[in-house]
Parts: structure tokens; sequence; C-alpha cells
């Protein structure tokens, strides 16, 4: 069920049960380091293998900076798996007022507020590591050396049958197992009531399940829609450009009167802007809403299929040509926005200046089909959604 060396060193649990332990285990070693934290954590399922996810499946990528991470990851590769125990209860030790004091709804939300934490600039990852590392954890009669490898290893052995009676969907397993993501809310804001593309539970859970789990603790704010705005490219850039959001989703209705309601979209780790280079990051993704619900991430060469995404199938071995279109992130200007590319200079996604037509291609980078039919299609209504911090 683990894969390891010749050496007790553990690296990635290989199937459900295995997964299970490792999160038992977790669960095991927070309440005998930090008790009454503990008890908060497991009465808002923070310590359900769901949860843990984001420390053993994602590697606390959605927990730290990148740099911080990469540093973990680092680690992670000389010591094993004991590293993330290490790191992971070290963030429940730095944050531990939060935790007890916080208004959380859920474990997802809780796990999302110590990512906001980590990401603010008086973070310290120095501080965070001397945490992980000391010598004695926990606090007056209950202070104890972390276990070693061996004992690490002895935990998941003594857990197994506990984790065999655990039902859960680990990261990359498909939509249609059962998912405990909540959906997104809409926040009450000067717009809300114009809102109209993902009014549905069912619309925003799909979109919860895909973004970032640090982001699934936040409310959607509707920051722009052209029922409000009117269909102006420039005045999207304008309603951006106010809004404190860092990240956002755009939906594009899709006018078909043959097939019925259609609903596209995008991802975007950064703020649409007029701009003469490539921008965005890895955290792009494009989607279809509905009817069929289905996201394509990007694959990093591997076509998609990675990240908070569902979809993203497997493509061809890639020429030099394809290879070159792997990072056409976001791309904007005075006459459309566009995310993803391909070598013909189509893209996965764009929207011409006046919001009225919209263009869909095959691309390499997300290993998506057209999000619409033929490609070329005609725009009804565009709303942009910031994800609006709720503490």
């Amino acid at each position: 069920m683990f894969e390891h060396s010749t050496r007790p060193k553990l690296y990635f649990a290989t199937d459900s049960i295995a997964h299970g332990s490792l999160a038992l285990t977790f669960s095991s070693l927070a309440h005998k380091f930090f008790p009454k934290t503990a008890e908060k954590l497991q009465f808002l399922g923070a310590l359900s293998p769901t949860s843990l996810s984001v420390i053993f499946d994602k590697l606390l990528v959605d927990l730290l900076p990148m740099a911080s991470a990469i540093r973990v990851f680092t680690e992670f590769i000389k010591s094993g798996v004991k590293v993330l125990f290490r790191y992971g209860l070290a963030l429940i030790s730095m944050h531990k007022k939060v935790i007890k004091n916080g208004m959380f709804s859920d474990g997802g939300m809780l796990w999302g507020k110590i990512a906001e934490l980590n990401s603010e600039a008086n973070f310290s990852f120095d501080k965070l590591q001397l945490i992980a590392f000391q010598k004695v954890w926990g606090k007056s009669l209950n202070q104890r050396g972390f276990p070693r490898s061996k004992q690490l290893a002895r935990y998941f052995k003594s857990h197994e049958e506990e984790a065999r009676g655990i039902n859960y969907r680990v990261a990359g397993s498909s939509a249609n197992e059962t998912d405990e993501t909540p959906p997104l809310i809409i926040t009450n804001s000067e717009h809300a009531s114009a809102a109209k593309l993902c009014t549905s539970a069912t619309a925003r859970k799909s979109i919860a399940r895909w973004v970032p789990r640090n982001l699934r603790g936040r409310e959607l704010d509707l920051v722009f829609t052209t029922n409000v705005h009117g269909r102006a490219l420039a005045n999207l850039y304008l309603a951006l450009e106010k809004s404190r959001g860092r990240e956002f989703l755009t939906l594009v209705e899709v006018l078909d009167g043959n097939k019925g309601p259609t609903t596209i979209g995008m991802f975007s780790d950064a703020r649409w802007q007029i701009s003469s280079s490539v921008y965005g990051g890895g955290g792009c993704f494009v989607f279809k809403l509905s009817p069929q619900p289905k996201c394509f991430v990007w694959g990093g060469g591997g076509g998609g299929g990675g990240g908070g995404g569902e979809g993203g199938g497997g493509v061809e071995k890639m020429s030099e040509k394809d290879e070159a279109a792997l990072e056409l992130f976001m791309m904007s200007n005075n006459e459309y926005i566009s995310m993803g590319g391909n070598v013909e200079g189509g893209a996965a996604l764009r929207i011409n200046e006046d919001l009225t037509k919209g263009f869909s291609d095959k691309t390499s980078m997300f290993g998506n089909p057209e999000l619409v039919e033929g490609g070329e299609f005609e725009i009804g209504t565009v709303e942009v959604f910031a994800f609006k911090r709720m503490y």
C-alpha cells in the first residue's frame, strides 16, 4: 500500500486504505500534541482523509507560498512522508489561536484560512521550519518527542483496519464519486441580484471542486456582468481594476437555440488587464459548466489532468511546436481576452472586444476539445466573479 525504498522511508500512499491510515495517524498525533486544538479540527472535519489530502496528496502546495512549498518538497524527497507530518502539525501549532477562535463552517474553510495567512507578507517559513523540527512537541505534561520513521510505520499499520471502513474521495478520482465539497456562495454585493449563470447550487459545487482548495472557503463576488456594465472589454478591465480580488472566474453564456443553455468559462489566477505579454500561471483552467460540467487544467506538458480539475484527457506525444504553446496562459489587449493556445494561433477560449463573439479551439496545453462545437459562437451574458475573502 505504501511505496518506499529499502530503508524505512515512506513516500506515497497508493490506495484508499493507505490514504486513510495516513490521515488517522496524523489525527492521532494532532490529538497527542495539541488536544484542545485537535478537538476543534475534528469537529470541523479538518482531520478527515478528504481534508488532509491538501497535505498528503498535494504536498502542502495549496497551503504555502510556492517558494516555501518547494523547500518542503526538497526535504520530502530526502526524508519521505514524515516531513509532511512535521510541517502539517507545525501549521496547526503556528495557527492554534486562529483555529480555536475562528468561525469556520467546515475543514476546507479552515485550511483555506491557514493558506490565506501563509500568503501574507509577515509569514516566515524559517519560523515554521523551526517548529516542524523542534525536539519536543506539546506543552507541560503533554511534551513528547516526534515519532521516528519506524514508529510512524507502526502507526500506519495499526490504523489500517480502521481505514478500511473509510469512504472518501482522493485527489484525481472520478467526479461521480462521493464528494463532500460544499458549493461556493455568491456574496450579497451590489450586483449579486444580476447573477444568472451560476445561481444553481449544482453549478457552484462543480466550481468549488475545480478551484484550488484555499479558495473553497471564499465567496463569489460578481464584479462584472454585461447585464449591468455593458458590452465593452474596456468596462470589464475597469471593473476588475477596482476589485480587491486576485483570482477570477469568467462565465460565458453560449447562444445556441438548437441545443439549449450552455455555459463555459475560465478560471484565472491573475486579474485580466491590457498586457503586451503572456501572464498568469499554472493555476489557470478552462471548463464547461453546463449542460455537462467538465474542467480542463494545465498539465505542464502532460496535456491536462492535474490540479483541482476532473478533466484534461490525454494527448498524443507533442511536437516541439506544441511544447512552445504550453505556457500561453492569459493573453489580453484592446481587442480580446483569451486563455490557452495552440500552434495554429487558436485559443482554448477567446472573447472579442464587444463581448458578443467567442472562439474555442482544441489545445494541447489544457488537453481540451472545442468547448463549443464548431469553435465559433455568439455570446449572451458574460459574468466575472472575484473570490472574496470571508474573514
